[in-house]
């Protein structure tokens, strides 16, 4: 899993993001798919440019802040073109 790959990399930051009232929805989903991200609980809500509503949403970012890629729905994250492009963005100076 990306996550598993990347977790300890200084060049690379996950933000997983429940926006479900009920944040035991949410863990069970990680559990029930065994994935060992944490996530975390917004207090307000997310700006309008990496969050327009629909779930999942995947937003990655460069080191400057600029979104590289939005995607709404599922996506495969393990794909080799996808994780390719993550680790371009990390060699990136």
């Amino acid at each position: 899993m990306l996550y598993s790959k990347y977790k300890d990399n200084p060049g690379i930051f996950f933000l997983p993001i429940n926006t479900d009232a009920d944040l035991t929805k949410g863990e069970a989903y990680l559990e029930k798919e065994k994935f060992s991200f944490p996530m975390y609980h917004l207090k307000g809500s997310a700006p309008a440019e990496i969050f327009s509503g629909s779930l999942p949403t995947t937003v990655v970012l460069d080191k400057k802040g600029k979104i590289r890629l939005y995607h709404t729905g599922f996506g495969n994250y393990s794909s080799d073109k996808f994780i390719s492009q993550i680790q371009e963005l990390i060699d990136e100076k």
